[in-house]
């Protein structure tokens, strides 16, 4: 059998031929034919421990000709693919229709098929890079673009928000084989958020038959991705990431290799359609190629599409998939690591730790998941961690190299799956590795589970009920079989059992069957917890078992809330406290492609409190004291906020709370509406968990970086401002007198600035724009002033305010949208709380940092003032991985703002946001540790700086005052700053605090 094996390559099925069989087929196929692929020796040590689970073996040859295979669940019980990150294109179609039917697979070496091999004409087998380069100039069927000497680049154009930084891009002669070929080669001098070059208007740039998007392109050692933009003919606008390297690459991408950006959510479900795109850019931009500052040269030739028969270069990766791919659905570990064998139900495994320490970098691991604890969860599926990956030296956690994903309430189509992340034959010869592995196959066998289990709630009020219960599922191929079994549920407080339940159960195949029961706790619960055990038993033997904790939340006997003075700070049991924060979403939402999963966390599906604790258990050894989190109105009933507040509660950890969905969100339906709408949200929360009790919560936000928008959004205020209008000036020939200047009419009534005129710092319609503002800052205090107002007369305990994008930026001059405006919040809410992204490494917008504190400390010194967010992504987009170089970057950030905040006395900081890992909707990676939980460059800055910021006191003897006349800047911060940055920065420099006074303040009325 060894010898046959050896003589070939690719992976191996396992096929449950009928349950009815004493011994289940297992199909074992390997290929010799594709060098690369050969997997014989992994595939040697794994196919022992299969045997003794009970299986036969036979084999199929995915990279021979002729052989492709069409694999159902009733055919095949099992498919295992060792060292299946290389796959043949067949292969990889035959595992994704296998998994489309809701087929089991065992997956060793992942992740599946991140790496298409490809075989060409000569009985090779190449890589996509591979071919990429074999073809680069190998031309599209329809050119947009092919450079030449007589190309008029004067139709195109260029797309950025640094103009100031010159980008040069012309046509030049490049050696290509022996003779010269013309490319279009741009060189961007510093690169401070996006640089793109655009096309003109297009007609039909893809003929009947063509959907692929082709060009050549190469960059040099700085520039590691490159985005690509369709414009579509409704306004949306689509974007792929392709990587670059410095030798020359052909591209063919398909429409679902484009992005939505920006897109309304009614165009998103239909995607990139190519007959409808009118123009297409290229270029660089921190959200999509990564945020990394300074120099950029790349080179782009032979622009144009095909039809989709040319995608064939690209290959086909397996789609995302739950534990299985791509790449980012898994991480690797950064510190040597001991391995941990969980305690299999019903196994006597005398020994659960490997005696093996792997080398930092070696292992893998898979993204965290839900396990079973809790019910009535209602989850797609249930992760059960087979091996926990510790720090050899800190024992702390590192990762799951392997684990089993089982069908949750509402998952039943999908397939088990295990995953085994290693690749080395050596490691299934770890003793603890072959006989956890074989026991789990025996597990796979039996094929009956718990989903949930426990409790509904996982932190109780006091004397409340809850149910208690089960979900089982049955994973068998046989559609007329049943499974009969036992579930118990025990309560105990360590030493006594409290209550218990035994309920019988059939579950029939591919189903799942559900019990419960409500239980009410008999007096106080002890701050321990009390301990919830779930067996599912079949006979008489415990084969899958469940652990939780219930906790009981009490009020505070002597609540201290967090409270604000006149000299603008915060207060804690009349101590002077300072924030040293993060924004919070759990681990176990990185790189999920689930939207509400992942939007919802606190949910009864996405919520599990053992991450949720190891999470905050991490923050709060970093230093940090607080958090930022939001929870949904939808996810009121799930209770996980009170279990969130319970954790931060015995961290010492205060939260920043949003409260969703807040005031913007219904702010097209007019104010008073929004209003109405929000505060029925904001008091259902605060009521329902008891919030104005617990001080833990130390705000509230009431909505989530709003704007005034375009010129387009802003003209829903302009009844509004009529009427302020009207009150200050009578009539609007008056008012055009005041002002000096004709004021724009829209359908013959009076409307607002344009965008331009809002980021103009001279003009004839200054005096208009002055009055402008001054409306939008009454507006401001109307709107959000009575929202604060009405949570007060419920909650006077808790302070109200939101994140407010891009006020107060010096730097901000964009005409897509109009920041809200510090003057008019300070009115309405109880602190300020901007945010600051991009501007780190350009000298003149870094100076606008510690300009937006003493910006708003001159504007509000009676409130104090947070970054509520700030950060950058480290992620390449085109590569598909963190940038070591963006890494270091990040670091420097962090440093800056820490620097700036504290020079400038600001009262806190908020990171966004604290996991490391991939975000599948943004395209991003901000998180400040790394996926594993190790220190990254910014993390190392937030253990320096941390406890400066939180014991750094007040120094008002620094402030030196600099006053300016907001009726003179039209375009707002921006231009105060301009006005002010030479005295400002001088001041800075000596050591003093610049604080902008506007004098005189702007007037509402």
């Amino acid at each position: 059998m060894c010898k046959r094996l050896l003589q070939l390559a690719l992976f191996t099925i396992l096929a449950l031929v009928s349950p009815c069989l004493s011994r289940a087929q297992i199909v074992v196929v390997c290929s010799s034919q594709a060098p690369g692929l050969n997997n014989s020796v992994l595939a040697t040590a794994i196919i022992p421990l299969l045997a003794r689970a009970g299986y036969t073996v036979k084999t199929w040859d995915p990279a021979a000709n002729g052989t492709d295979m069409e694999l159902t669940p009733s055919q095949c019980a099992l498919l295992v693919l060792p060292a299946c990150t290389r796959l043949p294109e067949r292969a990889i179609l035959t595992v994704e229709h296998f998994l489309q039917l809701g087929g089991n697979v065992f997956a060793a070496g992942t992740p599946v098929g991140t790496v298409p091999m490809i075989p060409m004409p000569d009985g090779t087998w190449k890589t996509l890079g591979q071919v990429q380069r074999l073809q680069a100039f190998q031309p599209p069927s329809h050119i947009i673009m092919r450079p030449s000497a007589h190309t008029d680049l004067s139709l195109w154009s260029r797309s950025t928000n640094t103009s100031a930084n010159p980008t040069v891009s012309k046509v030049v002669p490049v050696p290509v084989n022996g003779s010269d070929v013309s490319v279009l080669s741009t060189k961007i001098s510093n690169l401070q958020g996006w640089d793109t070059f655009q096309s003109p208007m297009l007609t039909d740039p893809f003929p009947p038959g063509n959907t692929v998007t082709v060009f050549t392109a190469r960059g040099d050692k700085n520039t590691g991705s490159l985005s690509v933009e369709w414009d579509d003919e409704d306004g949306s606008r689509w974007i792929a990431v392709v990587p670059l390297s410095t030798r020359w690459r052909r591209y063919a991408l398909i429409p679902a290799d484009f992005k939505p950006w920006m897109v309304p959510d009614a165009r998103i479900a239909a995607g990139f359609l190519p007959q409808q795109a009118n123009r297409i850019s290229v270029g660089l931009a921190y959200s999509h190629t990564g945020a990394e500052p300074g120099a950029h040269w790349y080179e782009v030739a032979q622009l144009g599409t095909a039809p989709s028969s040319a995608a064939i270069t690209q290959g086909d990766a397996l789609a995302p998939q739950t534990a299985l791919s791509p790449a980012y659905k898994f991480f690797r570990m950064h510190t040597a690591v001991r391995l941990m064998a969980a305690q299999i139900p019903g196994d006597e495994q005398r020994s659960t730790a490997s005696r093996v320490v792997y080398p930092p970098g070696l292992m893998y691991s898979v993204q965290p998941r839900p396990g079973a604890d809790g019910f009535m969860k209602n989850r797609l599926y249930r992760e059960i961690t087979l091996l926990t990956a510790r720090d050899a030296v800190t024992q702390e956690w590192r990762g799951i190299p392997a684990a089993l994903f089982i069908p949750g309430s509402v998952g039943k189509s999908m397939g088990l799956r295990l995953v085994f992340t290693p690749s080395s034959p050596k490691f299934y010869s770890d003793p603890v590795v072959k006989r956890l592995l074989q026991t789990t196959l025996v597990r796979i066998k039996r094929g009956i589970f718990l989903v949930e289990a426990g409790s509904q709630f996982y932190t109780l009020f006091k004397n409340q009920g809850c149910d208690m219960g089960a979900v089982v599922f049955y994973n068998s191929t046989a559609p007329s079989t049943a499974r009969r079994c036992s579930v118990s549920v025990q309560v105990s407080n360590g030493s006594h059992v409290l209550w218990s339940h035994l309920w019988k159960l059939s579950v029939d195949a591919q189903q799942t069957s559900q019990c419960s029961a409500t239980w009410t706790p008999d007096g106080a619960i002890p701050q321990k917890g009390e301990h919830v055990v779930t067996s599912l038993i079949v006979y008489g033997k415990v084969i899958d078992r469940s652990t939780m904790n219930i906790h009981e939340w009490l009020p505070p006997t002597k609540p201290m809330f967090v409270r604000t003075k006149s000299n603008g700070h915060f207060y804690l049991d009349n101590r002077l406290w300072r924030i040293n924060g993060v924004n919070y979403l759990p681990s176990s939402g990185i790189a999920t492609s689930h939207g509400l999963y992942f939007e919802s966390w606190m949910s009864a599906r996405s919520y599990d409190p053992r991450i949720v604790g190891r999470d905050l258990t991490r923050i709060k050894k970093l230093g940090f004291n607080a958090v930022s989190a939001f929870i949904y109105t939808r996810d009121i009933d799930a209770q996980n906020l009170l279990d969130f507040l319970w954790r931060c509660r015995n961290l010492g950890l205060r939260v920043n709370l949003s409260l969703r969905p807040g005031v913007a969100d219904y702010l097209g339906e007019g104010r008073e509406i929004a209003e109405q709408k929000s505060w029925a949200n904001f008091r259902s929360i605060i009521e329902r968990y008891q919030l104005r009790l617990n001080d833990t919560v130390f705000a509230y936000e009431i909505s989530w970086e709003p704007s005034f928008g375009d010129y387009s959004h802003r003209v829903l205020l302009d009844a509004a401002w009529r009427r302020w209008v009207s009150a200050k000036y009578g009539t609007v020939a008056a008012a055009d007198s005041a002002w000096k200047y004709k004021a724009p009419m829209a359908s013959g009534l009076l409307t607002g600035p344009s965008d331009v005129q809002l980021t103009l710092p001279t003009g004839e319609f200054v005096r208009f724009v002055a009055d402008y503002r001054a409306f939008l800052d009454s507006w401001l205090q109307q709107t959000f002033g009575e929202s604060v107002q009405r949570i007060h007369s419920l909650d006077p305990n808790h302070l109200v305010s939101f994140r407010m994008a891009s006020t107060g930026d010096g730097s901000y001059r964009w005409t897509g949208a109009l920041p809200y405006q510090l003057e008019g919040l300070s009115r309405a809410v109880d602190f300020l709380s901007p945010e600051c992204y991009g501007r780190v490494g350009d000298p003149s917008a870094e100076r606008t940092i510690p300009f937006e504190l003493g910006y708003a400390r001159g504007v509000a010194p009676h409130l104090p003032v947070i970054w509520a967010e700030t950060g950058m992504s480290v992620w390449d987009g085109g590569h598909g991985r963190d940038s070591v170089k963006l890494l270091k970057v990040e670091g420097h950030y962090y440093s800056v703002l820490y620097k700036a905040t504290l020079r400038m006395n600001g009262d806190g900081i908020f990171f966004w946001w604290y996991p490391g890992g991939f975000r599948v909707n943004e395209g991003s990676d901000f998180g400040l540790v790394n996926e594993d939980g190790t220190n990254r460059p910014a993390t190392l800055v937030v253990l320096k700086y941390g406890h400066q910021l939180l014991h750094l006191p007040i120094s008002k003897s620094r402030y030196v005052y600099l006053k300016y006349n907001p009726a003179h800047h039209p375009d707002g911060p921006a231009g105060a700053f301009s006005a002010l940055d030479r005295k400002f920065s001088t001041l800075l420099a000596a050591g003093k605090m610049p604080i902008p006074i506007p004098s005189p303040p702007r007037a509402t009325r």
